[in-house]
């Protein structure tokens, strides 16, 4: 199976930071995951139609952990920086077959491949459970 896919990319964090030595800080919270990827897959077979589905990326509310230098608050021209990871959960995947132009048993043949290849996308992405984040901003405070 090929597929092409588009990212889509939204989050809203609630961090939280403790500073215990200077500006170095751990970071914890709760990260707004609204993630996905828009799919279109053809068969790798030259079967006919097409799949079309997202992927959804995890828990829609994903714990955060991370590291960091810099402080966000203050007066004055502030730089930060952070590492983490975002614990998004298993991703799931919804496929659906276009049958376009193809006779009802062909077009069975390819919801039954839809299905199928929906079950094997969710098996290989079970190991993506966890999303790196890097975060390096300025801020000016008064």
């Amino acid at each position: 199976m090929h597929y092409d896919g588009k990212l889509k990319l939204s989050n809203a964090p609630l961090l939280l930071d403790f500073s215990p030595i200077g500006p170095f800080h751990f970071t914890a919270g709760i990260i707004g995951n609204n993630n996905k990827i828009d799919v279109t897959g053809t068969p790798s077979t030259g079967g006919s139609g097409t799949f079309t589905g997202k992927l959804k990326l995890g828990n829609t509310a994903a714990p955060y952990l991370g590291i960091g230098w810099g402080n966000v608050a203050g007066a004055g021209a502030n730089f930060y920086a952070d590492l983490g990871v975002m614990f998004m959960g298993s991703p799931k995947a919804t496929l659906s077959a276009d049958c376009g132009g193809l006779s009802a048993s062909q077009c069975a043949a390819v919801q039954s491949q839809a299905a199928a290849e929906q079950s094997n996308l969710e098996d290989q992405l079970k190991r993506f459970k966890a999303f790196p984040v890097l975060s390096i901003g300025f801020t000016i405070g008064f």
